[in-house]
């Protein structure tokens, strides 16, 4: 039987277009990026994202594209997941983003 844990998640930073790949499953296609989240309060940290459903990462695409210097807050979940030989899997899935200036940071609750 696996495990599961979820916790909030909120990032603030810069996306990096040269992670960006959109990926397909049988019932949804999917984004999977990174954020760069370095900064004075948490030092070099990375983010590795993922947001659901072209209708959600769409428009994400096409702000990183018109402007890819805008910082961006995502809010979202943080899953771990146990497999039954005890793998752990993490995962930062978005439901929500917005453009706004901010220091760089990570915090998941």
């Amino acid at each position: 039987m696996s495990q599961k844990h979820f916790n909030l998640g909120t990032v603030f930073g810069l996306a990096l277009p040269d992670t960006i790949e959109v990926k397909d499953t049988p019932n949804k296609k999917y984004l999977n990026m990174q954020m760069n989240v370095s900064g004075r309060r948490c030092g070099s940290v990375r983010a590795f994202v993922r947001v659901w459903g072209a209708e959600r990462f769409e428009p994400l695409l096409k702000q990183i594209e018109e402007r890819p210097h805008d910082r961006l807050m995502f809010k979202g979940f943080f899953g771990q997941f146990w497999d039954d030989r005890n793998t752990v899997y993490a995962t930062y899935t978005i439901y929500h983003w917005e453009v706004r200036d901010s220091d760089p940071r990570a915090a998941f609750i």
